[in-house]
């Protein structure tokens, strides 16, 4: 059939008003269809030969020790089996990797202090075909020898730092230590890494100014290592408590910084005006009787007068920031 015959065939076809060519055509491309798929079920059928490329992933690994090489990322699985079976396996398989656990491996200490193993993949066909749901249709791995260097897994304790900054609101104070939980934590690694580590730190907060007490979890940083370092933990929780304060004024006595069995004094004025800081919550407890106030006095004759400086010589732990009026008491020191 001529060129010019063959267009004008397609063009009748293809002529919305010729509904005898346009049957033609399809009735010609239902059988196109039809024979495609015949052909695509007899080539499925046969039996063939394929490799397949999966991701290696390696289990049970020595817990104290650190791999330093990678034995392989992947392995080239020799596949026997009908179409059918290695198209579900190259296109439809929900898993695109493999697992071999190398805990019965064996090692050998070398003198550089490495451990050095190798494993053969053929004895783990077996093993490989299982995850693959495959029976007799698995005939070869690829690399068949995997081969390990280890070196030993150290620790080291070291504190763990948070930068945290903030400013505190008029009339609140810290109640006590800034806490981190965990205050330290414990690294394992390759000893040449730990001993360049003094202490770990967190991520910088910034919280502004604060009147209520605050907690956050913060991660520590990570070093960006070829072999990584475990950590016992990952973050850090900073706990800063804060709390309102007030000022209190008592009126203490003043008590002589020694005893003399011999002498007594007597102090001009006999009494202080002390003024501390102390918590809301504790504003009640506070009492004069909590404090000793003593003078510390100069040598002087009995009959005479000096002046002597106050000194605090006890107070609670809850209080802060003790001024006293006056700071320097006149006395007497009398013979008795």
């Amino acid at each position: 059939m001529k060129r010019a015959e063959l267009m004008q065939q397609v063009r009748g076809m293809l002529n919305p008003h010729d509904k005898a060519a346009r049957d033609q055509l399809s009735v010609f491309l239902v059988c196109l269809l039809i024979s495609a798929f015949v052909w695509l079920l007899m080539s499925l059928n046969r039996e063939y030969y394929s490799t397949v490329d999966y991701k290696l992933q390696i289990s049970g690994l020595p817990a104290d020790k650190i791999l330093m090489n990678k034995p392989g990322d992947h392995l080239l699985l020799r596949v026997r089996g009908q179409g059918f079976d290695l198209a579900e396996l190259d296109i439809f398989s929900p898993q695109r990797s493999v697992n071999i656990d190398v805990r019965d491996i064996k090692l050998t200490e070398r003198t550089n202090g490495d451990f050095t193993g190798y494993l053969l993949t053929a004895p783990y066909a077996t093993s490989i075909a299982r995850q693959l749901k495959l029976s007799d249709e698995l005939t070869g791995v690829s690399p068949d020898t995997l081969f390990f260097r280890f070196r030993e897994k150290m620790q080291k304790k070291v504190p763990v730092r948070a930068p945290v900054e903030f400013t505190l609101d008029r009339q609140f104070w810290l109640s006590g230590p800034i806490l981190l939980k965990p205050d330290s934590i414990v690294l394992k690694g390759l000893q040449s890494v730990l001993d360049t580590i003094d202490f770990m730190q967190s991520t910088a907060y910034q919280y502004g100014k604060i009147n209520d007490s605050v907690q956050v979890k913060l991660p520590l940083i990570h070093f960006a290592l070829e072999h990584p370092l475990e950590m016992s933990s990952d973050s850090v929780q900073v706990t800063v408590p804060v709390e309102q304060f007030t000022e209190v004024r008592l009126e203490v006595d003043i008590h002589p910084a020694e005893i003399d069995s011999v002498e007594y004094y007597r102090f001009f004025p006999d009494k202080v005006n002390l003024f501390c800081q102390v918590s809301f919550r504790d504003y009640k407890r506070v009492d004069g009787t909590m404090f000793l106030i003593a003078a510390e006095k100069a040598k002087h004759e009995s009959g005479e007068a000096g002046f002597a400086r106050l000194k605090v010589m006890r107070k609670p732990d809850f209080v802060k920031n003790i001024r006293m009026e006056p700071e320097i008491v006149e006395y007497l020191q009398i013979r008795k």
